[in-house]
């Protein structure tokens, strides 16, 4: 068979992309109690936290649990632009944002209303943390990317994006960790979610089995003050269950307090080694 040189070499035959996607999960747990990764509900991924990988930034960090990445840079505090924001205490501005290519599904450059939505949840746990009456007049910019995203994606944000705050100087009273726990009526829950667990609206009906036991909640804290000071909660739970996801979101933060306090001082060790 003749071939054109003038033409580029495809192949004869091709594969529709739909078939490379997973298929729908129907079950987390199989009959051992066991999840996708072979994990059981009450284990958490590994926890990978590094401050100082974004030379431009005043502060920075880069988080991984377990496939999730997310780096955070802190840029500030510097002098407010416009007259009308013009406070004695100080403001934070949070910009929370997928890669177009984190996610299975492609995202958009532009942030979108989710994203939006993360912004202001994790603008509200760094609020409570910052001592704001510090820095009178000026801003504080907080710019979070998830590099990939495999379950968990906002409670790594929190946690990276307290640890840049710390790396850039920035006075807080305490350091805010989170976590995630998933709920899979009847009863589980699933620490640490993966992106196949976590909760999707419109998988309710499909998973509920009139069950209405089924969301995602997250919990920021300030670990050394024992004070919750975000909650993000999607789903449909009752009160008395949402009480006790929430009370294992707080231990499960509080477990998170040692690693970001020996990331802060492996990172203070680096930079006096650098100054040496």
């Amino acid at each position: 068979m003749a071939t054109d040189s003038r033409r580029l070499a495809v192949p004869q035959s091709s594969l529709d992309p739909k078939s490379l996607c997973p298929a729908k999960v129907e079950r987390l747990l199989n009959d051992e109690e066991q999840r996708l990764d072979g994990r059981y509900s009450s284990e958490s991924r590994g926890i990978y936290l590094q401050c100082g990988t974004v030379s431009q930034a005043k502060g920075s960090c880069y988080c991984e649990l377990g496939n999730t990445k997310v780096v955070c840079s802190v840029y500030g505090p510097k002098d407010v632009e416009h007259y009308e924001d013009f406070q004695m205490e100080g403001k934070i501005k949070c910009e929370f944002k997928y890669a177009p290519f984190s996610c299975s599904k492609h995202r958009g450059h532009i942030p979108d209303l989710s994203e939006a939505e993360i912004s202001d949840v994790i603008l509200q746990a760094l609020t409570a943390s910052v001592r704001l009456q510090c820095y009178p007049k000026s801003l504080i910019e907080v710019f979070i990317i998830v590099l990939e995203n495999d379950g968990s994606a906002v409670s790594a944000s929190i946690t990276a994006a307290s640890l840049a705050l710390a790396d850039a100087g920035i006075e807080q009273y305490d350091i805010v960790t989170s976590a995630s726990v998933r709920v899979y009526g009847n009863g589980n829950f699933l620490e640490d979610p993966t992106s196949v667990e976590e909760y999707r609206p419109q998988d309710f009906d499909s998973e509920s089995g009139g069950d209405l036991n089924h969301g995602l909640v997250t919990v920021a804290l300030l670990p050394t003050l024992n004070q919750v000071c975000a909650v993000l909660s999607n789903g449909h739970l009752e009160c008395d269950v949402l009480v006790e996801t929430i009370q294992m979101c707080t231990s499960l933060a509080q477990n998170l307090y040692t690693a970001a306090r020996k990331c802060l001082l492996s990172s203070v060790k680096s930079v006096d080694q650098n100054n040496a």
